[in-house]
Parts: structure tokens; C-alpha cells; sequence
């Protein structure tokens, strides 16, 4: 059975967003999935509805990344990557609460498909549950300590909470991992409006 390869689009198209619903992704460098062995298969026919889904929604077309992820959930019901798609497609389309359930979904058909967890801090940051937001994120960096993009997204989270102590100090990981990108998105989204001018934070991203 074809492995599917959908972490860096699912990692960065939510976050270079800004949980904003109308944004569009850009494109980066993302760290190689974790490899599950014992994960469940997926029919090859749904596998490549999920990989056009997955470029859909990598170009920012939620729409379409929803409706290409039902065509490979209707080749193969249990394709735990296309519903996890779904999912954070769906929330970013304006509906987290939907998009939450459809990604704990695709959870309990196979726990140990960790972009799942960075879909489901996504969709959980939408509702403005930023702990439960944080707590996936975590996860994602028991599996993947490099993983940049998580360190951002908890970055925000704290931001959004008006921690700017732990905002940084996540913010200083990201950066650290992710570079000029990481500093460029940090000084145009809005997660970080309130601390333009810090000099702590200016700091970090100059």
C-alpha cells in the first residue's frame, strides 16, 4: 500500500494562515512525518483523493480540499488522513467545532497519526481554546522536537493570553528552527499586534 505523505502541506498551510479563514498558505520547509509502522491501510484509490486534497488545501482551497477528502473517505472509510484533512479544512473554512470532531475522528481510527494533533490545535485555536490548542501542539513535539511550526503555534496561543514571558520564550524555539520565515510571519499576523514596539519582541524577530 502507497504511504501518503501529507505532513509539511497539513503543518504549514493552518498556521501561515493565521486562523484566519480567508487567508491564503504559502509554502515551506516542513520536518518529514513520523513514520507509523503499525499504522491502518488505506486502499490506494482513496490515498491519491487524500494527495489532491491535500494540494488543495496547501493552496489555500478549502472548498475543494473538503470535497476531494470526501472522495477518498468515499474510496476507503477509514482513511484516517483524509478525515483528519477534513477536518482542519473545515475549520479553517469557518466551522472548528465540526473540524474538531472530524479530526478526534480520525484519532480514534489510528492514535498515532501525530499531524492530527497539529490539525486539532488548529481547530482548537480557532475556538479560542488556547490551553487545549497548547496541549496538542505538545504533542506533536513529543514526536517531533524540531518541529517549528508547533513552537510557533504555542507561541501564539500565549500571546492570545496575554503571556508575553512564555509568547517569547516559544517564539525564541520557533525562531530558532524556522529562521527569517518564522520572524516574517510573527511580525505580520495578529496574534503578535499587541507587542509590536516591545523591544523584547522586536528583539526576536528583527
Amino acid at each position: 500500500m502507497k504511504k501518503s505523505v501529507l505532513w509539511p502541506l497539513l503543518m504549514v498551510s493552518a498556521l501561515m494562515a493565521g486562523c484566519s479563514f480567508s487567508d491564503t498558505p504559502v509554502s515551506s520547509s516542513s520536518p518529514a512525518p513520523v513514520v507509523q509502522p503499525t499504522a491502518p491501510a488505506i486502499s490506494d484509490a482513496s490515498v491519491k483523493w487524500a494527495d489532491k486534497a491535500s494540494e488543495a488545501y496547501g493552496n489555500g482551497n478549502n472548498v475543494k480540499a473538503i470535497e476531494l477528502a470526501d472522495k477518498a473517505l468515499k474510496a476507503d472509510k477509514n482513511n484516517y488522513i483524509a478525515m483528519a484533512l477534513k477536518g482542519v479544512a473545515t475549520a479553517m473554512h469557518g466551522h472548528p467545532k465540526s473540524g474538531e470532531q472530524m479530526i478526534r475522528k480520525s484519532l480514534t481510527m489510528n492514535p498515532q497519526y501525530i499531524p492530527a494533533y497539529y490539525n486539532l490545535a488548529i481547530a482548537l485555536k480557532l475556538q479560542k481554546k488556547y490551553t487545549e490548542s497548547t496541549q496538542a501542539f505538545q504533542k506533536v513535539l513529543s514526536a517531533d522536537a524540531r518541529n517549528a511550526w508547533s513552537y510557533y503555534g504555542i507561541a501564539t496561543n500565549y500571546s492570545e493570553l496575554r503571556n508575553k514571558d512564555e509568547a517569547l520564550n516559544y517564539l525564541k524555539k520557533a525562531v530558532s528552527l524556522g529562521g527569517q520565515e518564522i520572524k516574517q510571519t510573527a511580525a505580520t499576523q495578529d496574534h503578535f499586534f499587541w507587542l509590536h514596539g516591545d523591544p523584547d519582541f522586536e528583539a526576536v524577530i528583527r
